[in-house]
């Protein structure tokens, strides 16, 4: 294996590792890739050989995550403060998001804290 070959594997395995740790920052690919100093392109196309699922679909899923675990398990941040955490505007983006990507509301998630809920399936 070349060591160029070998370099990109190893930024693709610490990839959703950057991007759970950016997501306030990181709102497209292309800030993804540019983090991981890696042509947008070739990321996608090696993300998606590597993981078997697109980038697009792979932000989705990491901001769906944090923000379900941040609702459940952060009694003092409030719903703005989630949205900004995860890279959206506010608390109105939030909701749209969580709703388009769950069909559930952010206050779905606050309510079941204490209960087993569709957040360990996000």
């Amino acid at each position: 294996m070349s060591c160029e070959k070998t370099d990109l594997t190893s930024k693709l395995l610490i990839a959703n590792k950057i991007l759970n740790q950016n997501l306030d920052s990181i709102r497209t690919i292309e800030e993804w890739a540019l983090k991981l100093d890696i042509n947008t392109k070739l990321f996608s196309r090696m993300y998606l050989k590597h993981f078997g699922i697109t980038c697009k679909k792979a932000m989705v899923h990491i901001r769906i995550q944090k923000a379900c675990e941040l609702l459940k398990y952060s009694n003092d941040l409030k719903c703005y403060e989630i949205a900004l955490l995860i890279g959206l505007s506010d608390e109105y983006a939030l909701y749209k998001y969580l709703k388009r990507h769950t069909g559930k509301s952010p206050s779905y998630f606050k309510k079941k804290r204490t209960e087993k809920t569709d957040i360990d399936n996000y």
